[in-house]
């Protein structure tokens, strides 16, 4: 029996006008047979591409096929493993030759510079914390000025880890002139940390500003930096910032050293 493909049309007699039907064959049986196999072949296929499947069933044959199509670490490394990389590398710095600290701060600051995740910018302001170098200072310097108060904070912190006088100044400069009160805070509560006279002075910026808050986290700054407590006695305190030795001054209440001993 004849299974071939064919196509009916009209056709123009030669002989005499009009037109007479013509039957022409398109493939044989076979043919017919192949084209449909392959079409039948091609729509599993695409099926299985776009459904998951652990079956593994058609998964040799099959160029799309993944165990776990939704692994994100099939498009690269995630954001956890960035992080995690950051960190490796600032555990390191101290093992590092110098040239090595060099080139890895470097390239850390240029990281920073370019990077547009919140969550690495802040691994990366930590991890220049670790460097010792003048690339890391550079691109901590210029994380004070970030537009993003949050990056400011964190580079703010990982100035007082600093301890030098370097940072005594970038944090005095940052309680004067940052236009973020968190970030304010956060360099008066570092600049504590220093005993230093430096330090002392830098504070008393805050002590005179209309935020209560910043005033008494100045204050509280002032008390770790002297190991002096003139409560919360502000002209007091103004006396010891400009080197002077108070010698009346309001006395905590009781009520009032419970509530700073808690």
């Amino acid at each position: 029996m004849d299974r071939s493909v064919t196509v009916r049309r009209l056709v123009p007699n030669g002989e005499s006008p009009g037109y007479f039907l013509a039957t022409t064959p398109l493939m044989d049986g076979g043919s017919a047979k192949r084209l449909a196999l392959i079409a039948l072949l091609a729509s599993v296929t695409a099926v299985m591409g776009c459904t998951p499947s652990k079956s593994g069933l058609l998964a040799r044959w099959n160029p799309f096929y993944n165990e776990d199509p939704y692994d994100p670490r099939q498009y690269g490394p995630t954001i956890d493993d960035r992080l995690e990389e950051i960190r490796a590398v600032a555990r390191r710095a101290a093992q590092m030759p110098a040239e090595e600290r060099d080139q890895v701060s470097q390239e850390l600051g240029r990281r920073l510079q370019s990077e547009t995740s919140l969550a690495t910018k802040l691994e990366l302001v930590r991890a220049l914390g670790a460097f010792e170098t003048p690339m890391a200072d550079t691109a901590l310097r210029m994380a004070l000025n970030d537009p993003d108060s949050r990056i400011r904070r964190a580079a703010v912190e990982t100035w007082g880890q600093r301890r030098s006088p370097q940072a005594i100044e970038m944090l005095g400069k940052t309680l004067s002139s940052d236009t973020d009160l968190d970030v304010r805070m956060a360099a008066a509560a570092e600049l504590g940390n220093f005993n230093d006279r430096t330090a002392i002075e830098a504070l008393g910026v805050a002590l005179d500003d209309s935020d209560p808050a910043l005033q008494y986290r100045a204050i509280e700054s002032l008390r770790v930096a002297t190991g002096r407590d003139y409560g919360g006695d502000v002209a007091a305190w103004r006396q010891v910032v400009q080197g002077g030795e108070p010698t009346q001054f309001e006395r905590p209440s009781i009520v009032q050293r419970w509530i700073d001993w808690r």
